[in-house]
């Protein structure tokens, strides 16, 4: 397998490379992390990547991804339209016209069952195998629908799985809106956390 990257230099210097195995989370307290999520699922053109998608609408991604995606290997998790969506036209008007263009897309019928996003899951874990890469649009989003014990039990339970699977996968969550203790848990289990804060001198990262 060829070699991971972020697909921004200076953030690989910045955590030292990234591993097989590793599962990144993103703490965003105001800038805009969609650059950074660019750039990987860029630098994953050829690998198998799976967007799973809570807190925007499949049409949205799509949007904000532009050229990036590689039709031949992107595959777009939706559990956002029958879950935070709630399931309406507005939300559903993406099946029902062109938008979804040459996208791969997995609707996920109940999204709100956590045991049911999990099988999910398992199942596009087997289907897409090693060293697969994974974007997980927002750990907020989860929590929203889920509830924080839910939210947690989600990381923990797949993070080690996609790291003895040898893939790659981005975790983004906006950190206001989760308490201490439950980004202490997700920094405990996870490889590596990037904190993408604004500050008076501007946007950091560290």
């Amino acid at each position: 397998m060829a070699g991971l990257t972020t697909g921004i230099q200076r953030v690989d210097e910045l955590i030292g490379g990234l591993r097989f195995g590793d599962n990144v989370v993103w703490e965003v307290d105001g800038p805009d992390e969609a650059p950074f999520v660019n750039a990987f699922v860029r630098a994953s053109r050829g690998f198998p990547l799976a967007y799973v998608i809570f807190d925007v609408s499949p049409q949205a991604v799509l949007d904000r991804l532009g050229d990036d995606w590689d039709v031949e290997n992107f595959l777009l998790v939706d559990c956002f339209t029958d879950g935070l969506g709630g399931g309406g036209s507005v939300a559903a008007s993406f099946y029902e016209g062109a938008g979804r263009g040459k996208a791969r897309v997995e609707r996920v019928g109940s999204p709100g069952d956590p045991e049911a996003v999990q099988e999910k899951l398992a199942e596009i874990e087997l289907q897409l195998g090693r060293g697969a890469r994974y974007v997980f649009d927002s750990l907020t989003g989860i929590q929203g629908l889920w509830g924080t014990k839910e939210a947690l039990s989600l990381f923990l339970r797949t993070c080690p799985r996609l790291y003895d699977l040898r893939t790659a996968a981005y975790w983004i969550l906006q950190r206001p809106a989760h308490e201490a203790a439950f980004l202490s848990r997700l920094r405990h289990v996870t490889q590596v956390v990037i904190e993408l804060a604004e500050h008076e001198e501007g946007a950091t990262i560290r």
